[in-house]
């Protein structure tokens, strides 16, 4: 847990002083506790005002103009991102925050990759949610090549973030359910399975609410 944390603000620390105006910024660190065993290490960020699946929900009319921001915003984030060496690994609805007055930032770095780290997680074959996790890590096939493996997972995970905003539905369990029963994913076994299931059953539950997209930010 330490460890994480430790990463996690360091690479907090390397957006803010980048200026990475599209990465959600920590404003506090630290840890409070009186001995090693009761301490609680902490992070404050910025304020949002929810995240893209929560303002998805509350949405009372289609406006594709949000739509298209929020990608475009979230593509510039990625970009920055990648500019310092840096792989997010896990883009989805909830990582993406929605501030009113300066529109959607990336959030959570927490299982990230980065060019010179050695993260807790990085021996994860899918170091992010599994119900969004890329086709080839659903067969254990791990590319040798850094950029290929992790700047590529953010580039399947943003096309799914694209499906997702005019679907309701995320592409990882829209690949998984039409996959024939012989041909399974394998990373995970049931576990991955059984969260694409579900993402897929929620998914199906939001779809209606996706054609109602919340106003201008």
């Amino acid at each position: 847990m330490t460890d994480t944390y430790v990463f996690e603000r360091e690479l907090l620390s390397k957006c803010r002083d980048s200026n990475l105006d599209r990465v959600v910024r920590a404003i506090a660190s630290g840890n409070v506790g009186s001995s090693p065993n009761d301490l609680v290490l902490y992070l404050i960020f910025e304020l949002a005002d929810g995240d893209v699946r929560q303002h998805l929900f509350a949405a009372h009319q289609i406006d594709l103009a949000w739509r298209l921001r929020v990608l475009h915003q979230t593509a510039t984030g990625l970009r920055q991102l990648h500019s310092q060496g840096i792989a997010h690994q896990d883009i989805k609805p909830s990582n993406i925050l929605v501030f009113a007055r300066v529109g959607s930032k990336i959030a959570d770095l927490g299982r990230a990759a980065a060019v010179g780290y050695n993260p807790p997680h990085d021996g994860f074959e899918v170091p992010g949610d599994h119900g969004y996790a890329s086709p080839e890590l659903l067969y254990h096939l791990v590319l040798p090549d850094w950029k290929a493996r992790r700047l590529g997972c953010d580039l399947y995970l943003l096309g799914s973030m694209i499906v997702y905003l005019f679907t309701g539905h995320g592409m990882t369990p829209l690949l998984v359910r039409h996959l024939s029963p012989v041909h399974p994913p394998a990373s995970g076994g049931d576990r991955m399975r059984m969260s694409c299931r579900t993402f897929a059953t929620r998914s199906t539950t939001r779809s209606t609410s996706s054609r109602q997209v919340c106003p201008s930010t």
